[in-house]
């Protein structure tokens, strides 16, 4: 089995999301204007889960159903991060381990 590829963070792409949402939230006005800049982060965390399942398609064997749960792991590991969308209580953000199956 290879040694697949550490993914690239996605920390800069969530901060970058949460921006804009915060935006949109304060002002709801702003939608149609924001809604260009939404989809591209959309798009880049697409794109950041596809670049995953493709580092990781040769260690699995070419497994595709293997290799899209192991980027689908990793996204929610970043989304319930220390910089992820998912808000954490404080007694499991203390426990870091939780967070670091990989």
């Amino acid at each position: 089995m290879d040694n697949p590829i550490e993914p690239p963070s996605l920390e800069p792409l969530l901060k970058e999301y949460k921006r804009v949402a915060k935006s949109l939230e304060k002002d709801s006005s702003l939608a149609r204007q924001l809604a260009p800049q939404i989809t591209q982060r959309m798009k880049a965390v697409e794109s950041w889960i596809a670049t995953v399942k493709a580092n990781h398609w040769h260690a699995l064997n070419g497994d595709p159903q293997s290799s899209e749960l192991v980027a689908l792991e990793y996204l929610s590991v970043a989304l319930a991060g220390p910089e992820g969308l998912v808000p954490v209580s404080r007694k499991y953000a203390l426990n870091q381990s939780v967070f670091t199956r990989f």
